[in-house]
């Protein structure tokens, strides 16, 4: 509950900075949709007792400064629990020698690149056999 409502604070936050900031998302938009646009959670979570994408709430955690430590309370609850077991897992949280080859928007990508392909196969990476 914490992190969604946090995110829809700092998204307010950042809204109000800009100069006409919220007049702005009133012309992209009807009042009805900028209010769930400011106002939702991770991901565009609406109801702040739901959790959608893990990824997402990864990296809130992480950017909102939390570590795996229970005793560091900072980040998120579920990003915490989320990072403790990609870590029991042996994950490598930190990237490996290959990985940052799919992030680098100058790396040409080749056959021998490294990639990670989804499970979900959103992308069509996987043949269906």
């Amino acid at each position: 509950i914490e992190a969604n409502e946090a995110t829809a604070k700092i998204r307010n936050y950042f809204v109000g900075e800009f100069e006409g900031g919220y007049e702005k998302v009133l012309s992209s938009m009807n009042e009805s949709s900028a209010h769930i646009l400011l106002n939702s959670g991770i991901a565009g979570v609406t109801n702040s007792n739901d959790i959608k994408c893990i990824h997402a709430q990864l990296g809130d955690h992480l950017c909102r400064g939390g570590s795996t430590s229970d005793v560091d309370k900072s980040g998120s609850f579920i990003g915490r629990k989320i990072l403790h077991d990609l870590v029991e897992r042996k994950v490598p949280i930190a990237g490996s020698s290959e990985c940052w080859q799919q992030c680098d928007l100058k790396h040409t990508m080749t056959s021998e690149s490294w990639q990670y392909i989804p499970k979900k196969n959103k992308q069509k990476l996987r043949k269906i056999k």
